[in-house]
């Protein structure tokens, strides 16, 4: 793709995906769909508005990738989580601030894991997800079988507890060693999806918030709790 059609083309599917609500999950072809001013054509190209004729774009999979790539650059450039499924599905989402009050109730997505560079048995996960048979809460550790409960409105106010308590909420977007390098050890990742599309992140390498061990404790002992 020249850099005019690229730049262009770039432009006119942020206008698309900035115009979605957030957390609305879409794709580089319905954004095209969405737009009048690109139009798909046979052959691999794609035709837009102020760019004269059509413009070789390869095949259809490579435009559509570049676009994707070019994109999730956009969001990070402008401030918001790009968050890129599988089937080349994403969605846009505004970040809680680190510092913000959250409202622990209105949490609609989880997912926690702890991983080890070198000991891939050595992997944590709890995550709240959300499927056909409902929203439940679940628990990986090492190879073994994922555990499941059913995200009762009982047990969803435990896990609020839990998040309230180690004070998430101030959690920093990411944690690094200070004065040291360390090539292997432990990274982790904490998102939250909240009702209205946001979302929270905060991760690390080797570092960690003062009640991290706590977090952890909280939602994996929730499994050993009575439903």
């Amino acid at each position: 793709m020249t850099r005019d059609f690229e730049a262009k083309l770039t432009n006119l599917l942020w206008e698309e995906l900035r115009a979605l609500p957030f957390g609305t999950w879409t794709s580089v072809d319905e954004l095209v769909e969405r737009s009048d001013a690109i139009e798909l054509q046979a052959g691999g190209t794609l035709k837009i508005e102020g760019i004269d004729g059509p413009v070789d774009a390869g095949t259809i999979e490579d435009a559509i990738e570049d676009a994707v790539e070019l994109l999730f650059e956009r969001a990070r450039e402008e401030g918001f989580f790009f968050e890129d499924g599988d089937d080349m599905r994403f969605a846009l989402r505004n970040y809680v601030e680190p510092g913000s009050a959250i409202d622990y109730s209105k949490l609609d997505e989880l997912h926690f894991e702890v991983d080890s560079y070198r000991t891939i048995d050595s992997r944590r996960e709890v995550s709240i997800e959300n499927g056909p048979g409902g929203r439940t809460l679940c628990h990986v550790e090492g190879f073994g079988a994922k555990e499941t409960l059913p995200l009762t409105p009982e047990l969803a106010d435990r896990v609020v507890r839990v998040l309230d308590d180690c004070n998430v909420a101030a959690w920093s977007r990411d944690y690094q060693p200070v004065g040291y390098r360390v090539l292997d050890g432990e990274e982790w990742n904490l998102k939250m999806v909240f009702e209205d599309g946001s979302v929270f992140v905060s991760g690390g390498s080797n570092a960690w918030p003062k009640e991290f061990e706590r977090l952890e404790k909280g939602l994996t002992g929730l499994f050993g709790e009575p439903s």
